[in-house]
């Protein structure tokens, strides 16, 4: 397996997406991710499954925060900073890569 850095913070202005390994399943609710190289499994709310949704394309987290604000007509800043968390947690576990 490749050595990726997470250590570096991923900034807002970061392009982020999925990384081709990780395999989703969501039941409309709550949505799991199985890393398939290390055989871990993650569990994320509908709103972190939709953010993984929109992952499959390469984004921001500041356009997710606004493509969210648009879908569940909710303040851009408050999901911007759990869209942020949620990117870094991603990073983290290695389930996302940022350029």
């Amino acid at each position: 397996m490749a050595n990726h850095d997470v250590s570096r913070p991923t900034t807002p202005a970061a392009v982020v997406r999925q990384r081709p390994h990780i395999v989703s399943v969501s039941d409309g609710r709550d949505t799991v991710l199985m890393d398939v190289a290390r055989g871990t499994y993650y569990s994320l709310n509908d709103v972190g499954g939709r953010v993984w949704q929109l992952l499959a394309e390469p984004a921001t987290a500041t356009d997710l925060a606004a493509r969210l604000a648009a879908e569940y007509d909710a303040p851009e800043e408050t999901l911007k900073a759990d869209v942020e968390q949620l990117v870094a947690e991603l990073r983290v576990a290695d389930l996302i890569t940022a350029t």
